[in-house]
Protein backbone atom coordinates (compact mmCIF):
# COMPACT_ATOMS: atom_id res chain seq x y z
CA UNK A 1 0.00 0.00 0.00
CA UNK A 2 2.58 2.35 0.93
CA UNK A 3 5.78 3.41 -1.15
CA UNK A 4 8.72 0.65 -0.73
CA UNK A 5 12.00 0.29 -2.62
CA UNK A 6 11.34 -2.13 -6.06
CA UNK A 7 12.63 -5.45 -6.03
CA UNK A 8 13.35 -7.65 -8.18
CA UNK A 9 14.10 -11.68 -7.91
CA UNK A 10 16.07 -13.90 -9.70
CA UNK A 11 15.68 -17.06 -10.50
CA UNK A 12 18.22 -20.37 -10.62
CA UNK A 13 17.45 -22.99 -13.70
CA UNK A 14 19.31 -25.72 -14.42
CA UNK A 15 21.95 -24.80 -17.30
CA UNK A 16 20.72 -24.59 -21.14
CA UNK A 17 17.29 -23.87 -19.72
CA UNK A 18 15.82 -20.72 -20.71
CA UNK A 19 16.24 -18.17 -17.49
CA UNK A 20 12.25 -16.74 -17.38
CA UNK A 21 12.34 -13.06 -16.52
CA UNK A 22 10.39 -13.67 -12.53
CA UNK A 23 10.19 -9.94 -10.74
CA UNK A 24 7.68 -8.33 -8.06
CA UNK A 25 7.75 -4.32 -8.35
CA UNK A 26 6.34 -2.50 -5.31
CA UNK A 27 4.48 0.80 -5.84
CA UNK A 28 1.99 3.14 -4.23
CA UNK A 29 -1.20 4.17 -4.70
CA UNK A 30 -0.94 8.52 -5.58
CA UNK A 31 -3.74 10.88 -4.27
CA UNK A 32 -3.88 14.41 -5.54
CA UNK A 33 -7.03 15.92 -5.51
CA UNK A 34 -7.61 19.63 -4.61
CA UNK A 35 -8.61 19.40 -1.08
CA UNK A 36 -12.23 20.52 -0.10
CA UNK A 37 -12.02 24.26 -0.29
CA UNK A 38 -12.79 25.96 3.25
CA UNK A 39 -15.11 28.60 2.77
CA UNK A 40 -18.32 27.28 1.32
CA UNK A 41 -20.51 30.44 1.07
CA UNK A 42 -20.16 33.88 2.70
CA UNK A 43 -23.62 36.57 2.70
CA UNK A 44 -25.73 33.27 3.66
CA UNK A 45 -27.64 33.45 6.83
CA UNK A 46 -26.33 36.53 8.64
CA UNK A 47 -28.24 37.72 11.25
CA UNK A 48 -30.76 34.99 10.90
CA UNK A 49 -32.49 32.90 14.20
CA UNK A 50 -31.34 29.62 13.56
CA UNK A 51 -29.32 27.59 11.66
CA UNK A 52 -29.52 24.03 9.92
CA UNK A 53 -27.53 21.19 8.34
CA UNK A 54 -30.19 18.75 6.60
CA UNK A 55 -30.68 16.53 3.46
CA UNK A 56 -33.83 18.96 2.69
CA UNK A 57 -33.66 17.68 -0.98
CA UNK A 58 -33.36 14.00 -0.34
CA UNK A 59 -30.58 13.64 -2.63
CA UNK A 60 -28.11 12.24 -0.07
CA UNK A 61 -26.00 15.21 1.00
CA UNK A 62 -26.74 17.87 3.84
CA UNK A 63 -27.52 21.01 2.86
CA UNK A 64 -27.11 24.58 4.64
CA UNK A 65 -30.44 26.07 5.72
CA UNK A 66 -31.39 29.71 7.98
CA UNK A 67 -34.63 30.72 9.52
CA UNK A 68 -35.79 34.18 10.26
CA UNK A 69 -38.94 34.39 12.94
CA UNK A 70 -39.41 38.05 12.34
CA UNK A 71 -40.93 37.13 9.22
CA UNK A 72 -40.66 33.17 9.19
CA UNK A 73 -38.81 32.95 6.07
CA UNK A 74 -36.42 29.92 5.90
CA UNK A 75 -33.83 30.22 2.88
CA UNK A 76 -31.85 27.32 1.67
CA UNK A 77 -28.40 26.45 0.04
CA UNK A 78 -28.28 23.31 -1.70
CA UNK A 79 -25.12 21.33 -1.55
CA UNK A 80 -22.80 20.86 -4.42
CA UNK A 81 -20.74 18.87 -2.68
CA UNK A 82 -17.75 21.37 -2.68
CA UNK A 83 -20.05 24.42 -2.06
CA UNK A 84 -23.26 25.65 -0.67
CA UNK A 85 -25.00 27.05 -4.13
CA UNK A 86 -26.82 30.54 -4.00
CA UNK A 87 -29.45 30.70 -1.54
CA UNK A 88 -33.16 30.08 -2.35
CA UNK A 89 -36.16 30.38 -0.34
CA UNK A 90 -37.84 27.16 0.41
CA UNK A 91 -40.91 29.48 2.20
CA UNK A 92 -42.41 32.84 3.78
CA UNK A 93 -44.80 33.51 7.01
CA UNK A 94 -43.21 29.84 8.69
CA UNK A 95 -43.32 30.03 12.32
CA UNK A 96 -43.05 33.67 12.52
CA UNK A 97 -42.18 34.45 16.13
CA UNK A 98 -42.01 30.69 17.04
CA UNK A 99 -38.53 30.79 19.75
CA UNK A 100 -37.30 26.96 18.90
CA UNK A 101 -37.19 25.62 15.27
CA UNK A 102 -36.32 22.51 13.77
CA UNK A 103 -35.67 20.53 10.78
CA UNK A 104 -37.00 16.80 11.45
CA UNK A 105 -39.30 14.50 9.76
CA UNK A 106 -42.43 13.65 11.54
CA UNK A 107 -44.30 12.16 8.44
CA UNK A 108 -42.04 9.14 7.79
CA UNK A 109 -41.54 10.60 3.96
CA UNK A 110 -37.37 10.41 4.84
CA UNK A 111 -37.80 14.93 4.46
CA UNK A 112 -36.81 16.78 7.00
CA UNK A 113 -40.24 19.44 8.01
CA UNK A 114 -39.68 22.52 9.65
CA UNK A 115 -41.20 22.21 12.90
CA UNK A 116 -41.57 25.41 14.98
CA UNK A 117 -42.48 25.58 19.54
CA UNK A 118 -43.96 29.16 20.65
CA UNK A 119 -44.13 30.05 23.75
CA UNK A 120 -47.55 29.27 24.66
CA UNK A 121 -47.05 25.54 24.24
CA UNK A 122 -48.20 25.44 20.10
CA UNK A 123 -46.09 23.17 17.90
CA UNK A 124 -46.65 23.96 14.51
CA UNK A 125 -45.54 21.88 11.58
CA UNK A 126 -44.62 23.09 7.91
CA UNK A 127 -44.41 19.74 5.26
CA UNK A 128 -41.83 19.19 3.36
CA UNK A 129 -43.06 18.66 -0.04
CA UNK A 130 -39.78 18.55 -2.11
CA UNK A 131 -38.92 21.99 -3.28
CA UNK A 132 -40.00 24.20 -0.30
CA UNK A 133 -42.23 23.60 3.26
CA UNK A 134 -45.81 23.95 2.98
CA UNK A 135 -47.38 26.51 4.95
CA UNK A 136 -47.44 25.33 8.79
CA UNK A 137 -50.28 24.36 10.80
CA UNK A 138 -50.94 23.33 14.73
CA UNK A 139 -49.89 19.55 15.52
CA UNK A 140 -50.34 20.19 19.39
CA UNK A 141 -51.17 22.93 22.18
CA UNK A 142 -50.03 23.72 25.21
CA UNK A 143 -47.26 20.56 25.14
CA UNK A 144 -43.73 21.83 27.40
CA UNK A 145 -45.37 25.10 28.00
CA UNK A 146 -42.96 26.40 30.83
CA UNK A 147 -40.11 23.75 29.78
CA UNK A 148 -36.37 24.67 29.60
CA UNK A 149 -35.48 22.89 25.88
CA UNK A 150 -37.49 21.81 23.37
CA UNK A 151 -36.32 18.79 21.04
CA UNK A 152 -37.48 16.69 17.83
CA UNK A 153 -36.50 13.04 18.00
CA UNK A 154 -37.93 9.49 17.05
CA UNK A 155 -38.26 8.65 20.62
CA UNK A 156 -40.72 5.47 19.94
CA UNK A 157 -38.72 3.86 16.71
CA UNK A 158 -42.12 4.33 14.26
CA UNK A 159 -39.95 6.43 11.96
CA UNK A 160 -41.59 9.62 12.78
CA UNK A 161 -39.79 12.61 15.06
CA UNK A 162 -41.80 13.18 18.19
CA UNK A 163 -41.61 16.67 20.03
CA UNK A 164 -39.57 16.63 23.36
CA UNK A 165 -40.32 19.19 26.05
CA UNK A 166 -37.80 19.34 29.09
CA UNK A 167 -37.40 20.60 32.80
CA UNK A 168 -33.85 20.93 33.48
CA UNK A 169 -33.83 21.39 36.88
CA UNK A 170 -36.00 18.56 37.67
CA UNK A 171 -35.35 16.36 34.76
CA UNK A 172 -38.03 15.60 33.71
CA UNK A 173 -38.63 14.54 29.68
CA UNK A 174 -41.76 14.49 28.25
CA UNK A 175 -42.70 13.32 25.22
CA UNK A 176 -45.32 13.82 22.57
CA UNK A 177 -45.37 11.03 19.69
CA UNK A 178 -45.74 12.06 16.16
CA UNK A 179 -48.59 9.95 14.38
CA UNK A 180 -47.46 11.91 11.06
CA UNK A 181 -50.23 14.45 11.60
CA UNK A 182 -50.14 15.61 14.79
CA UNK A 183 -48.35 15.18 18.09
CA UNK A 184 -50.15 13.17 20.62
CA UNK A 185 -49.07 13.38 24.47
CA UNK A 186 -50.62 9.93 25.10
CA UNK A 187 -49.09 9.11 28.72
CA UNK A 188 -49.88 12.40 30.79
CA UNK A 189 -46.17 12.28 32.47
CA UNK A 190 -42.95 12.35 31.72
CA UNK A 191 -41.04 9.47 29.88
CA UNK A 192 -38.57 10.00 32.75
CA UNK A 193 -38.19 11.88 36.24
CA UNK A 194 -35.03 13.03 37.59
CA UNK A 195 -32.74 12.66 34.76
CA UNK A 196 -30.02 14.83 34.15
CA UNK A 197 -30.92 17.36 36.16
CA UNK A 198 -29.49 20.66 35.69
CA UNK A 199 -27.42 19.18 32.63
CA UNK A 200 -25.71 22.12 30.38
CA UNK A 201 -27.06 20.47 27.25
CA UNK A 202 -29.15 17.88 26.36
CA UNK A 203 -29.91 15.88 23.29
CA UNK A 204 -31.52 12.71 21.60
CA UNK A 205 -30.09 10.15 19.48
CA UNK A 206 -30.08 6.48 18.91
CA UNK A 207 -27.12 5.27 20.95
CA UNK A 208 -27.68 1.57 21.31
CA UNK A 209 -28.78 1.41 17.64
CA UNK A 210 -32.61 -0.23 18.07
CA UNK A 211 -34.13 2.49 16.01
CA UNK A 212 -35.01 4.76 18.94
CA UNK A 213 -33.74 8.01 19.59
CA UNK A 214 -32.45 7.68 23.29
CA UNK A 215 -32.28 10.80 25.91
CA UNK A 216 -28.64 12.25 26.62
CA UNK A 217 -27.79 15.07 29.25
CA UNK A 218 -23.92 16.52 29.33
CA UNK A 219 -22.31 18.16 32.07
CA UNK A 220 -20.02 20.85 31.28
CA UNK A 221 -17.98 21.07 34.54
CA UNK A 222 -17.14 17.26 34.59
CA UNK A 223 -17.47 16.33 30.90
CA UNK A 224 -19.95 13.44 32.01
CA UNK A 225 -22.75 11.96 29.18
CA UNK A 226 -25.22 10.57 30.77
CA UNK A 227 -27.82 8.33 28.33
CA UNK A 228 -31.72 6.96 29.14
CA UNK A 229 -32.34 4.70 26.84
CA UNK A 230 -35.46 4.52 25.15
CA UNK A 231 -38.07 1.35 25.14
CA UNK A 232 -40.56 3.06 23.05
CA UNK A 233 -42.41 4.05 25.60
CA UNK A 234 -40.36 5.55 28.17
CA UNK A 235 -36.52 6.74 28.97
CA UNK A 236 -34.60 3.86 30.87
CA UNK A 237 -32.24 2.56 32.81
CA UNK A 238 -29.56 5.75 32.77
CA UNK A 239 -25.92 5.01 32.54
CA UNK A 240 -22.85 7.17 32.04
CA UNK A 241 -21.54 6.83 28.06
CA UNK A 242 -18.57 9.26 29.19
CA UNK A 243 -16.34 11.06 31.75
CA UNK A 244 -14.34 13.88 31.12
CA UNK A 245 -15.02 14.72 27.94
CA UNK A 246 -15.14 18.09 26.73
CA UNK A 247 -15.16 19.64 29.97
CA UNK A 248 -15.35 23.36 29.37
CA UNK A 249 -16.22 22.55 25.64
CA UNK A 250 -18.41 25.24 23.53
CA UNK A 251 -20.61 23.35 22.11
CA UNK A 252 -21.53 19.28 21.73
CA UNK A 253 -22.86 17.17 19.14
CA UNK A 254 -23.47 13.35 18.41
CA UNK A 255 -23.07 12.03 15.15
CA UNK A 256 -23.04 8.67 13.56
CA UNK A 257 -20.06 7.44 11.65
CA UNK A 258 -19.05 3.67 9.72
CA UNK A 259 -17.47 0.98 11.40
CA UNK A 260 -14.14 0.22 9.90
CA UNK A 261 -15.67 -2.57 8.18
CA UNK A 262 -18.34 -0.29 6.41
CA UNK A 263 -20.71 -3.10 8.14
CA UNK A 264 -22.65 -0.72 10.38
CA UNK A 265 -22.75 2.66 11.61
CA UNK A 266 -22.22 3.93 15.25
CA UNK A 267 -22.15 7.28 17.28
CA UNK A 268 -20.04 9.28 18.01
CA UNK A 269 -20.05 12.34 21.29
CA UNK A 270 -18.43 14.87 19.59
CA UNK A 271 -16.76 18.55 21.11
CA UNK A 272 -15.82 21.42 20.19
CA UNK A 273 -13.74 24.20 21.35
CA UNK A 274 -12.60 27.54 20.43
CA UNK A 275 -9.04 27.52 20.93
CA UNK A 276 -5.90 25.25 20.67
CA UNK A 277 -6.53 22.47 22.82
CA UNK A 278 -4.15 19.86 20.97
CA UNK A 279 -1.26 22.32 20.86
CA UNK A 280 -1.12 22.54 16.98
CA UNK A 281 -1.32 25.94 16.88
CA UNK A 282 -4.39 26.18 14.76
CA UNK A 283 -7.63 27.01 17.25
CA UNK A 284 -10.61 24.95 16.48
CA UNK A 285 -10.97 21.64 17.93
CA UNK A 286 -13.08 18.97 17.37
CA UNK A 287 -12.81 15.96 19.81
CA UNK A 288 -14.86 12.42 19.67
CA UNK A 289 -14.98 10.50 22.41
CA UNK A 290 -12.05 8.41 23.03
CA UNK A 291 -11.07 8.98 19.77
CA UNK A 292 -9.05 11.98 20.35
CA UNK A 293 -8.78 15.30 17.75
CA UNK A 294 -10.56 14.52 14.91
CA UNK A 295 -10.77 18.00 13.28
CA UNK A 296 -8.46 21.03 13.47
CA UNK A 297 -8.09 24.50 12.96
CA UNK A 298 -12.02 24.82 11.99
CA UNK A 299 -14.35 27.03 13.73
CA UNK A 300 -12.09 29.09 16.06
CA UNK A 301 -15.11 32.13 16.68
CA UNK A 302 -18.05 30.71 15.14
CA UNK A 303 -21.34 31.40 16.51
CA UNK A 304 -22.70 27.81 15.22
CA UNK A 305 -21.05 24.67 14.81
CA UNK A 306 -22.44 20.96 12.98
CA UNK A 307 -21.91 17.81 12.12
CA UNK A 308 -23.36 16.50 8.28
CA UNK A 309 -22.41 14.63 5.49
CA UNK A 310 -22.63 17.65 3.39
CA UNK A 311 -19.54 16.37 0.84
CA UNK A 312 -21.58 13.67 -0.20
CA UNK A 313 -19.04 11.07 1.05
CA UNK A 314 -20.28 7.64 -0.28
CA UNK A 315 -19.33 6.13 3.32
CA UNK A 316 -21.45 8.25 5.19
CA UNK A 317 -19.15 10.57 7.28
CA UNK A 318 -19.83 13.70 8.75
CA UNK A 319 -17.45 16.80 8.01
CA UNK A 320 -17.56 19.40 10.49
CA UNK A 321 -19.04 22.63 9.92
CA UNK A 322 -18.67 26.16 11.20
CA UNK A 323 -21.21 28.84 11.24
CA UNK A 324 -20.36 32.88 11.36
CA UNK A 325 -23.49 34.80 12.13
CA UNK A 326 -21.96 38.36 11.45
CA UNK A 327 -21.13 37.70 7.88
CA UNK A 328 -22.86 34.94 7.19
CA UNK A 329 -19.74 32.95 6.04
CA UNK A 330 -20.03 28.79 6.16
CA UNK A 331 -16.65 27.18 6.39
CA UNK A 332 -16.55 22.95 6.26
CA UNK A 333 -13.67 20.61 6.96
CA UNK A 334 -13.82 17.20 5.66
CA UNK A 335 -14.03 14.50 8.53
CA UNK A 336 -10.32 13.50 9.44
CA UNK A 337 -8.89 16.25 7.71
CA UNK A 338 -5.37 15.90 9.43
CA UNK A 339 -4.79 13.06 7.29
CA UNK A 340 -3.48 14.80 4.35
CA UNK A 341 -2.84 11.96 2.43
CA UNK A 342 -5.87 11.36 1.06
CA UNK A 343 -5.22 14.45 -1.08
CA UNK A 344 -2.16 14.89 -2.26
CA UNK A 345 0.57 11.91 -0.84
CA UNK A 346 3.52 13.16 -2.78
CA UNK A 347 2.91 16.43 -0.66
CA UNK A 348 2.07 14.46 2.74
CA UNK A 349 5.15 12.09 2.16
CA UNK A 350 7.42 14.23 1.04
CA UNK A 351 8.10 12.17 -2.07
CA UNK A 352 10.57 14.44 -4.56
CA UNK A 353 10.36 11.61 -7.24
CA UNK A 354 8.83 13.12 -10.31
CA UNK A 355 7.65 10.24 -12.87
CA UNK A 356 7.59 10.55 -17.07
CA UNK A 357 3.82 10.20 -17.22
CA UNK A 358 1.05 11.61 -20.17
CA UNK A 359 4.33 13.19 -22.03
CA UNK A 360 5.53 15.53 -18.53
CA UNK A 361 8.01 14.76 -15.73
CA UNK A 362 4.88 15.06 -12.82
CA UNK A 363 2.95 14.14 -10.22
CA UNK A 364 -0.64 12.80 -11.06
CA UNK A 365 -3.35 10.73 -8.95
CA UNK A 366 -3.95 6.84 -9.33
CA UNK A 367 -7.27 7.00 -10.13
CA UNK A 368 -6.75 9.29 -13.46
CA UNK A 369 -8.33 7.28 -16.18
CA UNK A 370 -5.76 8.37 -18.52
CA UNK A 371 -3.26 7.84 -16.28
CA UNK A 372 -4.22 4.67 -15.49
CA UNK A 373 -4.63 3.61 -19.29
CA UNK A 374 -0.96 4.73 -20.10
CA UNK A 375 0.34 2.61 -17.30
CA UNK A 376 -2.06 -0.46 -18.68
CA UNK A 377 -0.31 -0.28 -21.74
CA UNK A 378 2.75 -0.34 -20.36
CA UNK A 379 2.59 -3.05 -18.03
CA UNK A 380 1.06 -5.04 -21.02
CA UNK A 381 4.21 -4.37 -23.27
CA UNK A 382 6.23 -5.41 -20.21
CA UNK A 383 4.44 -9.04 -20.24
CA UNK A 384 3.58 -8.45 -16.99
CA UNK A 385 1.39 -11.59 -15.88
CA UNK A 386 -0.79 -10.21 -13.19
CA UNK A 387 -0.92 -7.44 -10.20
CA UNK A 388 -1.63 -7.57 -6.74
CA UNK A 389 -3.49 -4.76 -4.93
CA UNK A 390 -2.75 -4.57 -1.60
CA UNK A 391 -5.88 -4.08 0.71
CA UNK A 392 -4.77 -5.63 3.86
CA UNK A 393 -5.02 -2.28 6.59
CA UNK A 394 -8.46 -2.37 5.46
CA UNK A 395 -10.61 -1.89 2.38
CA UNK A 396 -11.46 1.31 3.50
CA UNK A 397 -8.67 2.75 5.20
CA UNK A 398 -7.55 6.62 5.05
CA UNK A 399 -11.39 6.84 4.04
CA UNK A 400 -11.37 4.74 1.48
CA UNK A 401 -8.95 6.32 -0.61
CA UNK A 402 -7.14 3.50 -1.77
CA UNK A 403 -10.59 2.01 -1.98
CA UNK A 404 -11.69 3.95 -4.73
CA UNK A 405 -8.64 4.06 -6.91
CA UNK A 406 -7.97 0.52 -6.56
CA UNK A 407 -12.19 0.27 -7.84
CA UNK A 408 -11.10 2.78 -10.81
CA UNK A 409 -8.11 0.95 -11.67
CA UNK A 410 -10.46 -2.74 -11.52
CA UNK A 411 -12.66 -0.62 -14.26
CA UNK A 412 -10.00 0.49 -16.55
CA UNK A 413 -8.66 -3.10 -16.70
CA UNK A 414 -11.96 -4.29 -17.54
CA UNK A 415 -12.61 -1.60 -20.26
CA UNK A 416 -8.90 -2.66 -21.44
CA UNK A 417 -9.38 -6.51 -20.99
CA UNK A 418 -12.80 -5.68 -23.45
CA UNK A 419 -10.03 -5.10 -26.67
CA UNK A 420 -9.32 -8.41 -28.49
CA UNK A 421 -6.24 -6.55 -29.60
CA UNK A 422 -4.98 -5.87 -26.02
CA UNK A 423 -2.66 -8.69 -24.00
CA UNK A 424 -5.21 -9.09 -20.98
CA UNK A 425 -4.43 -7.94 -17.88
CA UNK A 426 -5.34 -10.12 -14.51
CA UNK A 427 -5.29 -8.88 -10.91
CA UNK A 428 -6.06 -9.98 -7.47
CA UNK A 429 -6.67 -8.11 -4.44
CA UNK A 430 -4.53 -8.65 -0.98
CA UNK A 431 -7.07 -8.46 1.90
CA UNK A 432 -7.10 -9.29 5.46
CA UNK A 433 -8.19 -6.46 8.24
CA UNK A 434 -8.65 -9.58 10.69
CA UNK A 435 -5.51 -8.98 11.73
CA UNK A 436 -7.05 -6.60 13.60
CA UNK A 437 -10.47 -7.90 14.10
CA UNK A 438 -9.27 -11.35 14.88
CA UNK A 439 -12.29 -12.72 13.49
CA UNK A 440 -12.51 -15.06 9.84
CA UNK A 441 -16.30 -13.27 9.54
CA UNK A 442 -14.21 -9.97 8.47
CA UNK A 443 -12.53 -12.32 5.84
CA UNK A 444 -15.47 -12.97 4.40
CA UNK A 445 -17.10 -9.95 4.44
CA UNK A 446 -14.22 -8.24 2.68
CA UNK A 447 -14.06 -11.05 0.10
CA UNK A 448 -17.39 -10.05 -0.29
CA UNK A 449 -16.85 -6.55 -1.12
CA UNK A 450 -13.85 -7.46 -3.17
CA UNK A 451 -16.39 -9.36 -5.25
Amino acid sequence: MYLVPAIELACQTPAGQDVPDIGIWYSTWYAKIPPVPRTWIAGFGAGSTKQFVADVNLDGVDDAAVFYAGNGSLLVAISNKAGFDPAISWGRGLGVNSTTQFLADVNADSRPDAVFYFPNGTWRVGINNGTGFDPDTPWIATFGLGSTCQLVGDADGDGRGDAIAIYNAVGAWWVATSDGTSFLNTTGSAWIHGFGNDSDNQIVKDIDKDGQDDAIAFFKPSGQWRVSKSNGTAFVNPYTWFNGHGVGSASQLVATRPDLFMTTVFPEAFVFFHGDVNGDGLPGDWYAGGRGCMNTGLGSGSDQQFLGNVTGDARGWSASVAFYSANGTWHVQPYLYIKRIIYDTWDAWGIKYRPWTLGAFQTYDSSNASVIDEHLATIAAAGIDFLLLDETNNLYVEEGYIYLRAKALASRIDAWNGNASHRPIRYALAIGSNQFSHDPASLEWEAGEVW
